[in-house]
């Protein structure tokens, strides 16, 4: 089920799904590590002996985040019990709280008690084994707790703290939860378990007819009791309503950084633009890392997930935030980079956020590195537009020798002497291995970069990287286009006694030879390209959109010949973008603008984007939020403004 929302401050982060159950939480880094493991964390409404989970049929929800903000406005109404929900959620923006106001509102003409139930069911540090559960009267909480990792549950509510609460175990020796106490609406008041344990509190509410009241909910993490009880302590002193309004506040004044918009797209289109910074910047930890996703459902498929920093993700990423004005976000990303790249200068596939190495499924065969090649070179990329854009040479020197030169010379090296490619690697999909248009794109632009920075702090190298980047690019041009098909092919696939063959595949990635700066948007070979992907991969099913390449096996909802694969935001996004590049007129505008007004269209109520669409219902597969699907949104808005000026004057 994709995430309809995902609250953060770096540090703390939770997601919640379409029926507002809190599905994921992650401290201390943005998806790391996970302390409910997609556990139902919910809300529970008791009223005159009827009782309903918030995640039940009969509850109609909106879910939206307040505008401009990483604050959530969502509303639940159940007809049945005659009770209307009106839930504010965000996680503080400097502090590790999460912060919830529940206004609870009676919805017939009788009086009546109104009783909710809070369920918090944790696995600290990505296991159930060994918690603590216990109530503390000094502060009136519910305190988490294990190996000096503290989670402390308050509330207030008419003036007063929990109306009942209980701890207990769960999913162990027949005990279901404490939740399963809170159906008859009663808690039985247990103050203290360990194992395999979750707690549930509830508030009771009295509302006259029509009647509403408020409850304030928190929840502090922290690496250490005496942290988590001054967090508990700042919001029984400040208050739960100022704190939400301080985060309003603060995501506003970060936003308001961004360019307005100044073309023709729609406010909607506008606002996916302002909400896609918000979800790429809430993928940023504050160590530096970007997060790919933090949805854990894809675990449902997969022993493994996406919370992983990629370096091909993390630098694009990055960049989209550089190029909408926040050079602190390509900056701190450069920095992690700095700390995680080896001693050869190559990155592995993906890293923790922590900056220790991720899960791989790459073998190590013969002489060739289990890499993608193109990760390594998108970073020093990045740190080349981080030196157009902002001229940060004090921060750029620092990062020059261990970071940039290395990458530099390993991208140099690690070519065929023949034919000036580079070596075979895997894909930028983690599907296949040889020499690939969009890894060779990315080596260049990688060499280029690293040849721009030396031309400030190291003339006497810059040539060797401009050579290597010029030796690349025309190897590009002569080997991976192919006259008989009339546009760039996929590249060359290693065969398993080492030799390579031509794979004449169409390819939404070949993009990357413009978006790399290896040809001109308008050159015979980028429109041969280009246009060929677009009558080839665009999906003609009325949900639209631009697939990867034919016969996409991943998460494949249908054979149809007419269908070949499912629709990715990236890859439409793309081909927009080739086509803003490329144009000369107003008029060239109109397809890209028609897929720009599309993603919003296609996302979540939130403005959530997924990875993929189904292509008949478009509904989201696979992950969601997808930080790549909302930075690629980011420049492909920003590139439709600035060319929109340029034709409009």
């Amino acid at each position: 089920m994709a995430r309809a929302l995902t609250l953060g401050n770096g540090r703390l982060t939770v997601n919640f799904d379409s029926r507002l159950v809190l599905r994921e939480l992650y401290f201390p880094h943005v998806g790391m590590f996970s302390h409910v493991e997609g556990r139902r964390n919910m809300i529970g409404v008791w009223e005159g002996g009827r009782f309903a989970w918030i995640d039940a049929d009969s509850w109609n929800r909106s879910i939206r985040y307040r505008e401009d903000t990483m604050v959530s406005e969502c509303r639940a109404v159940n007809p049945g019990l005659g009770v209307e929900l009106s839930i504010t959620d965000c996680v503080h923006y400097r502090e590790n709280i999460f912060l919830r106001r529940i206004t609870a509102r009676n919805a017939s003409a009788a009086a009546r008690q109104v009783r909710l139930f809070f369920v918090n069911d944790l696995c600290i540090n990505e296991s159930d084994i060994g918690d603590t559960a216990y109530y503390d009267p000094d502060s009136g909480s519910i305190v988490h707790h294990k190996r000096g990792r503290f989670f402390c549950f308050g509330g207030r509510a008419h003036g007063g703290g929990f109306s009942q609460f209980t701890v207990g175990k769960k999913r162990f020796g027949g005990a279901e939860g404490t939740w399963r106490d809170a159906e008859d609406g009663c808690l039985e008041g247990h103050s203290v378990s360990h194992g395999s344990v979750d707690s549930t509190v509830s508030f009771w509410l009295d509302l006259g007819p029509y009647v509403e009241a408020t409850v304030h909910y928190w929840m502090c993490v922290a690496d250490g009791a005496a942290e988590a009880m001054r967090l508990n302590a700042l919001v029984t002193s400040t208050g739960a309503d100022d704190l939400i309004e301080e985060t309003a506040t603060y995501w506003k004044r970060w936003l308001a950084r961004a360019p307005l918009k100044r073309s023709d797209l729609s406010d909607g289109a506008a606002a996916c633009y302002r909400r896609s910074l918000l979800l790429t910047r809430a993928a940023l930890d504050h160590g530096g890392g970007v997060l790919a996703s933090t949805d854990l459902d894809i675990m449902m498929t997969n022993r493994d997930h996406y919370s992983y920093v990629w370096p091909r993700d993390a630098a694009l990423a990055a960049r989209s935030l550089a190029l909408a004005g926040y050079p602190e976000c390509s900056r701190a990303f450069l920095q992690y980079a700095a700390r995680t790249v080896t001693d050869r200068g190559f990155f592995w596939p993906k890293y923790h956020a922590d900056g220790t190495v991720g899960s791989s499924w790459h073998p190590r065969e013969g002489p060739f590195l289990p890499v993608q090649e193109d990760e390594t070179g998108l970073v020093a990329f990045l740190a080349g537009e981080h030196l157009r854009l902002f001229g940060d040479v004090e921060f750029l020197s620092r990062v020059y020798s261990d970071l940039v030169k290395r990458i530099g010379v390993f991208l140099s090296e690690y070519r065929d002497d023949r034919a000036g490619l580079p070596l075979p690697s895997h894909d930028l999909w983690e599907e296949r291995r040889g020499v690939f248009i969009w890894t060779c794109s990315a080596v260049y632009a990688g060499l280029k970069a690293a040849g721009d920075l030396a031309s400030v702090f190291e003339p006497a190298v810059a040539a060797r990287f401009y050579q290597a980047a010029a030796e690349v690019g025309r190897a590009v041009r002569s080997n991976l286009y192919s006259p008989r098909a009339g546009r760039f092919v996929r590249g060359f696939l290693l065969e398993s006694d080492g030799s390579c063959r031509i794979d004449h595949t169409i390819e939404s990635s070949a993009y990357g030879v413009v978006l790399m700066g290896v040809l001109n948007p308008l050159s015979d070979e980028s429109i041969a390209t280009m246009n060929a992907i677009r009558e080839s991969l665009w999906i003609k099913t009325g949900v639209g959109g631009v697939c990867r390449y034919p016969n996409d096996w991943y998460f494949r909802v249908t054979h149809d010949p007419s269908t070949p694969g499912n629709p990715w935001f990236v890859c439409s996004l793309w081909l927009a973008s080739w086509h803003i590049a490329a144009a000369r007129s107003l008029d060239d505008l109109e397809f890209p603008r028609t897929v720009l007004e599309w993603a919003p269209a296609h996302a979540l109520e939130t403005g959530i984007m997924s990875e993929q669409l189904h292509p008949f219902s478009g509904e989201p597969l696979s992950v969601a939020p997808l930080t790549w699907s909302h930075s690629t949104y980011v420049n492909a808005f920003l590139d439709y403004e600035a060319k929109w000026l340029k034709l409009s004057t």
